[in-house]
């Protein structure tokens, strides 16, 4: 029977605060620094990014939902939490290692999410 982690609400709830409050952030400076796309501008893109990657994990494991479906969500958020990590870094092999990563997440698990819609669509047309 599918499972949920009941703790994982409440923290959902605080990084998705974490992820607004970065975002206020973000706009508060951009716009004050004359909207620069910078090293300090990608900075700042992170923490709301990896923020609402980790709330949505947290969110797919506070489902009670098969654990197929889990997955898919946590591969998603997963994919913005590398995506938030990585702008820390330095460019470099590992940066790349881990944008490539990520790209590969969100196509991979957008394109199940359409071929599912796309075979439900299909099979109900038959």
């Amino acid at each position: 029977m599918p499972r949920s982690f009941p703790f994982t609400k409440h923290l959902c709830l605080v990084l998705l605060l974490a992820a607004v409050f970065g975002l206020l952030v973000l706009w508060t400076i951009d716009g004050a620094r004359g909207l620069l796309d910078d090293a300090k501008h990608i900075q700042l893109d992170a923490p709301p990014i990896l923020f609402i990657g980790l709330a949505y994990i947290c969110f797919q494991l506070s489902l009670v939902t098969p654990w197929s479906q889990k997955i898919k969500g946590i591969l998603l958020g997963l994919a913005f939490t590398i995506w938030g990590s990585e702008q820390f870094l330095p460019t470099g092999c590992l940066m790349t290692i881990l944008d490539d990563f990520a790209m590969s997440i969100f196509v991979v698990d957008l394109g199940l999410i359409i071929m599912g819609e796309y075979r439900k669509k299909s099979c109900t047309k038959e």
